[in-house]
């Protein structure tokens, strides 16, 4: 499972190489200085993994397991969350389209090239 010595193991992520975690650390900097100070957690080294018992690599995998389910769970909200939001949207539209067609049929109320004609009855 590791992949190098580069390797580092993140207790809210799997393996990652040593690369993107910086290159991952930089752009929550950037985008939210106030996430990257929340989301910082202990790293380990291979060796500081080899040096660990059986039993607190067990607690940690369990940890880790933990994490991925709560972040799958909230991952399978928002995309619940953001099909709502485009079939509403596509409904949307869909109005839209048959506001626009149904405008157009009636009979008091004329586009013409100088803009929006009234023909409505006046009556005194």
């Amino acid at each position: 499972m590791l992949q190098g010595s580069r390797a580092t193991l993140c207790h809210s992520s799997v393996l990652w190489p040593h690369s993107h975690n910086q290159a991952q650390k930089k752009e929550e900097t950037i985008s939210n200085p106030e996430a990257s100070v929340q989301n910082q957690h202990p790293h380990y080294s291979r060796e500081e993994l080899n040096s660990m018992t059986f039993g607190e690599v067990k607690q940690l995998n369990a940890k880790l397991q933990q994490q991925i389910q709560e972040v799958f769970e909230e991952l399978t909200h928002q995309v619940q969350e953001k099909d709502s939001l485009a079939s509403q949207l596509q409904v949307r539209h869909v109005a839209i389209e048959q506001l626009l067609k149904n405008y157009s049929k009636l009979p008091c109320l004329q586009v013409g090239r100088t803009g929006m004609k009234l023909h409505l009855p006046i009556n005194n």
